[in-house]
Formats: structure tokens, sequence, C-alpha cells
């Protein structure tokens, strides 16, 4: 399972990638993530029916936050969901609970995460889902996607330039 990584090394390290290019290496969605005292990172969430997150205190979690007391060991789970073509989340019946958007979600039952919902699970962990298309649009629109202007092409080698202006001459 992939790591989150940190937001700004993440739009470094994708800024040239073209839109397409992007959305075919990444056609899922990410978790933007910021925990209280640590930088905002992004987390890829793969669309596949099989696959899993597990978020919580334990550090046998998939993201693990060892330092949240307000987070149950094994707190909440998102997965990818085919019948809502869309990642959803379940809270395990914890004590401080799970909301998205400000609602508290029902314990134990899938709740739809939407694009661009803010998640909040136990009380210093907020994230947001972005679908790969809205996380391409955010960093185009910041201007990360700006494509590195094209280098002059260097001048033509001497021996080319010698006889141009006799066969321009005939030419005309």
């Amino acid at each position: 399972m992939a790591e989150p990584v940190p937001l700004a090394e993440f739009f470094k390290a994708h800024g040239g990638f073209t839109e397409e290019r992007f959305l075919d290496k990444y056609d899922g969605a990410f978790l933007l993530l910021r925990y209280q005292g640590s930088p905002p990172a992004a987390f890829y969430l793969e669309r596949r029916p099989d696959f899993s997150v597990s978020l919580g205190s334990d550090d046998e979690c998939d993201l693990p936050f060892e330092m949240d007391q307000t987070l149950d060991a094994r707190h909440a789970t998102i997965a990818y969901h085919e019948g809502f073509r869309g990642w959803t989340i379940e809270d395990h019946k914890t004590e401080f609970g799970t909301f998205v958007g400000k609602q508290r979600i029902q314990q134990g039952r899938a709740h739809l995460i939407q694009d661009r919902e803010v998640v909040k699970v136990g009380g210093l962990m907020v994230m947001q889902l972005y679908t790969s298309a809205a996380l391409w649009g955010r960093m185009s629109k910041a201007g990360i996607t700006k494509r590195i202007k094209s280098t002059p092409k260097p001048p033509l080698p001497d021996e080319f330039d010698d006889d141009d202006e006799d066969e321009d001459e005939e030419l005309e």
C-alpha cells in the first residue's frame, strides 16, 4: 500500500504531466489529508472493487495515526464501491465518530463520499476526497501544471550558413 506524500512534493513531481498522462496514471481518487501539526499530504485511492484503506490509531492500519487519542484503533474504512461508482467510508462504531460534511455518519454503514467532500475522523484529522480529474483541475487552476517553456532551438552549425544566401537568391 502506498504512503501519503506531502502535497508540495506531489505537486512538484506531477506538475509537468499533461492531463491525459495524469489521468492515465491515476484513474481513481485522492484523499488530501490534513493532520494537526503536519503538512498536508495526498493519498491515492485505487478504483478497484477489492480496494480498501483502514484508518485508526493502531499502527497496523493502512493510514495509522498513533498519536491521535480521538481515533479508535480501527476507526474507519474507506473502500471503492462498484455499485456507487465511488468511494465510501464506514465508521466502526467509534466513540468520537466520523463526519462527512458536518453530519455524523451512521455507524457500521457505508457512506458514499462525494467529490471534494470533507471528511473528519476523530478530532485531529481532516480529509477531502478529490477524483483524479478534480485534483488535476485544482493543480491546473493553481498554475502547477504550466508547461516548462521550450528552450530555444540551438543555432544551425556554421557549415549550413555559408551557402544559404546564394541558394535564396537563386530561388527568388
